[in-house]
């Protein structure tokens, strides 16, 4: 890859003939975020809970860390952006496939370490270097509530079929409405619920059951 400071520049090297070689056309070209990637979609609308975060890691970031890349975009709902319940983080996140969310995973959080200031003069040098990096370790947990799964289906592909998760209780559709959003243009997704996040009474969903506008 060539980054060229002036655009003019750019501009002439870009509209050059190929150069000259025996062997091979060497021609450029604009760098494009699609030229070295393969596309791919996430399907699964899942709302999960996250028990241990401590309170000043409390962040969507901390979410994204603990869930990896099978999740992305993970949206805190309104009573966690509250801090109503600092044991309990609450968010929905689009996911490639529930079963790839953990079960239970460690954090490890730097320790705050004082800054030398213009007191580095007056030390020696091996006490200028750092041998370590202090961090405290929490476990989490993380449990799935709600599933949407947008697959298509009528499609032949497997890859629709649900986690292997024995979870429990209902969920209230009006209770968080950042988790659901309208998509008019194509069959409504199947729903599962495994318990209700404001911890309700228990009662369990049908994988087959059909979700209201999300």
């Amino acid at each position: 890859m060539l980054i060229f400071r002036n655009t003019s520049d750019l501009l002439r090297v870009l509209d050059a003939p190929p150069l000259p070689r025996a062997d091979m056309v060497l021609r450029f070209r604009r760098w494009n975020r699609l030229s070295m990637a393969e596309g791919e979609s996430m399907r699964y609308r899942v709302l999960l809970e996250i028990r241990g975060i401590p309170s000043h890691a409390w962040s969507a970031a901390t979410a994204q860390i603990i869930l990896g890349d099978a999740c992305a975009i993970p949206e805190p709902t309104p009573t966690t952006v509250a801090r109503a319940d600092l044991r309990r983080f609450q968010a929905a996140v689009w996911c490639a496939n529930p079963d790839l969310i953990p079960n239970e995973a460690y954090i490890r959080v730097p320790e705050h370490v004082d800054d030398l200031g213009d007191n580095n003069l007056f030390l020696r040098p091996e006490q200028l270097l750092r041998h370590d990096i202090p961090l405290l370790r929490y476990r989490v947990e993380v449990e799935i509530l709600e599933i949407h799964d947008w697959n298509d289906s009528s499609s032949s592909d497997d890859s629709g079929d649900l986690p292997d998760r024995i979870l429990s209780d209902s969920f209230d559709d009006d209770e968080y409405p950042g988790f659901h959003q309208a998509y008019h243009s194509r069959p409504l997704p199947r729903r599962t619920v495994f318990r209700n996040p404001g911890y309700g009474n228990v009662s369990f969903s049908s994988a087959n059951d059909v979700a209201p506008p999300f």
